[in-house]
């Protein structure tokens, strides 16, 4: 596959916070028609929930749109060079059926969340975890904070600091990765041809294409850092939000929000556009299984992998 051709791009930064709506999810959406930049509003509240994101990803069928979603797709599996992860993966063959089996784990949970996977003693993968909070604190027998898929490696020979899933502090990374696979679940169950979530299934003809982001990539990519909390009390971000939207050949011509999640949003909207028409940018290296479990990074060189 060389250049896609996809009209609309979606961005949306995720959480996977407990509750229904949460401020931590942004949505924006660029569009070749328009030539605009934008923050989508959920609908008929002040937050999106993840429901809504569900929702909203199953109506943009009417024309051919990329989505980009802020969460792991998927874990590290299991092979001779990494060690062993949860007897269970012995069972589930390919990453379908990864995120059946982890939506199975939550079964009655409300509101897409996870807790499950890291709270409950009978999880398979509790004891592959870290997990801090302000009222609850432990780490299993076989956390090891090094164990990351190869597309996050590969994120690390760029220089970026990718965190293992495993590693959970607070709503982010591994909450919002496992939540995030109950979404991808539900967008798999409904068998709708007219969505594919790559790398995993063909989007070449799909009218909606799903990919995993990594907003600090797309920084970094412009030779910028993601605005920390100082820069945007100092009003600093501003400025980096502009550069890096300049690099990926677009702006925004509201005022920029003072959130990092918004910003994170508009910058993987416009990031996905510009590498979208990148010849090869959704092709994979051939004869490697490892993309049909642990998924890859949308934008991630292949380096040493290929």
């Amino acid at each position: 596959m060389t250049k896609q051709r996809f009209h609309r791009f979606i961005g949306i930064d995720w959480s996977g916070a407990e509750g229904e709506h949460q401020a931590g999810i942004r949505v924006a959406q660029y569009s070749h028609d328009t030539k605009r930049l934008e923050l989508v509003k959920p609908p008929n509240r002040k937050n999106w929930s993840r429901q809504k994101v569900l929702k909203y990803i199953e109506s943009l069928t009417d024309r051919q749109t990329l989505v980009g979603l802020d969460f792991g797709f998927s874990l590290p599996w299991r092979d001779e060079l990494r060690g062993y992860l949860p007897e269970c993966f012995e069972r589930i063959r390919d990453v379908h059926e990864l995120w059946a089996f982890v939506d199975a784990i939550c079964k009655g949970t409300q509101f897409f969340h996870a807790g499950p996977i890291w709270l409950s003693q009978e999880s398979p993968f509790r004891s592959f975890i870290k997990y801090w909070s302000q009222a609850l604190n432990y780490e299993g027998s076989l956390f090891n904070g090094g164990l990351l898929r190869k597309t996050e490696e590969a994120a690390k020979r760029e220089g970026l600091r990718p965190i293992s899933i495993y590693r959970m502090a607070g709503p982010q990374v591994g909450q919002g990765s496992f939540a995030g696979m109950r979404i991808l679940r539900a967008l798999d169950a409904s068998s709708n041809p007219k969505i594919a979530i790559w790398p995993f299934e063909d989007i070449e003809n799909a009218k909606v294409g799903v990919v995993e982001i990594y907003p600090a990539a797309f920084y970094r990519m412009a030779g910028r850092a993601r605005p920390t909390k100082r820069q945007v009390l100092q009003g600093a971000h501003c400025q980096i939000i502009s550069d890096t939207l300049q690099f990926f050949g677009s702006e925004y011509d509201a005022n920029i929000s003072d959130s990092i999640d918004a910003m994170d949003a508009l910058i993987s909207a416009a990031a996905i556009c510009s590498i979208s028409k990148q010849n090869h940018a959704f092709s994979v290296p051939n004869g490697k299984n490892d993309f049909a479990k642990e998924g890859w990074i949308f934008g991630i060189p292949f380096g040493g992998v290929a």
